[in-house]
């Protein structure tokens, strides 16, 4: 049997109903299927995932590899499974919420070559969004590789033991793009590699709960080499954003005991907003607010949780 040139990894839960066009799509590329091996691991879904993955396999072309996790301990585990089944020297990551355009592995594989190590590949959402849609929209080398369209060298991954299973559910992706990278191999993007982000709209209350996982940072700031000079604002902030809100909250702190001239240090956070403002659209602005806040206490907390400050 010939060695396949890719082998493109999925974890999947709880997200029966998409994967049939997922694995279509993968089935469809214009890649030979002999030139790759789709391994899907179903992460220990409660509904009928495991079920529906087994009629798929019927009719797929290539070779389509089906693994199950014992219980659900987050991505990261489950694509570790993944790594350690492929077959060929480079792995092409996407998510079961994703679909993939027909030269996606073709793409990816072109630049996949001297010095690179990883290459994040371009996702665009599936379709219109709001201010709080959930999908991806990636059009340059972000520093975070999110695993919706990845690609990465197999063996530098096992030589360092791919995804960090400590982060959970955030951050794992992260640290293992800047893991290749600690490796000695270079990052880059290649927009020809097009990955199609499926757009949901989840109620605010997910958001607020997302939020916490921010606390994954600072972890990161400690203990990802270079991670701090390259990614925050200042080495500090999470971005110009989160150091605008902290600037207000602590003026409209101020500005009770002291003077109104301090509730000027809204200002940034305002400028951030102005469009939500001169348009009246008050409640997205609360909720952006409710937003704000919440990630900056996660940031916080996962400052003094990792005893390392991010802001």
């Amino acid at each position: 049997m010939t060695t396949p040139r890719v082998s493109v990894v999925v974890a999947t839960y709880r997200r029966a109903d998409r994967l049939p066009a997922l694995l279509a799509a993968l089935d469809a590329q214009t890649l030979p299927a002999s030139d790759y091996e789709v391994i899907v691991i179903e992460n220990a879904s409660p509904d009928d995932t495991s079920e529906v993955l087994e009629s798929l396999r019927a009719g797929f072309r290539g070779n389509l590899r089906i693994l199950h996790m014992d219980t659900n301990a987050g991505p990261a585990p489950a694509r570790n499974v993944g790594i350690a089944a492929a077959t060929a020297p480079i792995i092409a990551f996407t998510d079961d919420d994703c679909i993939p355009e027909p030269d996606w592995l073709e793409a990816g594989l072109r630049t996949m070559v001297d010095r690179v190590g990883v290459a994040q590949g371009r996702t665009l959402p599936a379709g219109p969004t709001s201010a709080f849609s959930v999908t991806q929209d990636i059009d340059r080398l972000t520093g975070l590789y999110e695993t919706c369209n990845l690609f990465a060298r197999t063996d530098v991954l096992r030589s360092f033991g791919g995804f960090d299973e400590s982060f959970g559910f955030f951050g794992e992706d992260t640290a293992l793009g800047w893991g290749v990278r600690g490796a000695g191999w270079d990052a880059v993007f290649v927009a020809d590699a097009v990955v199609r982000h499926e757009v949901t709209e989840p109620p605010f209350s997910w958001h607020l709960r997302r939020a916490r996982m921010y606390a994954a940072f600072p972890k990161l700031a400690r203990t990802v080499p270079g991670f701090r000079r390259e990614m925050f604002w200042h080495r500090l902030f999470l971005r110009r954003r989160t150091a605008s809100v902290l600037l207000a909250v602590a003026g409209v702190a101020a500005a009770v005991p002291v003077h109104w001239l301090t509730l000027l240090a809204v200002v940034p956070w305002f400028w951030h907003h102005r469009r939500s403002v001169r348009a009246g659209a008050w409640r997205l602005f609360a909720r952006q607010l409710a937003f704000d806040l919440a990630v900056e206490w996660a940031l916080v907390v996962g400052s003094i949780r990792h005893r390392s400050v991010v802001l």
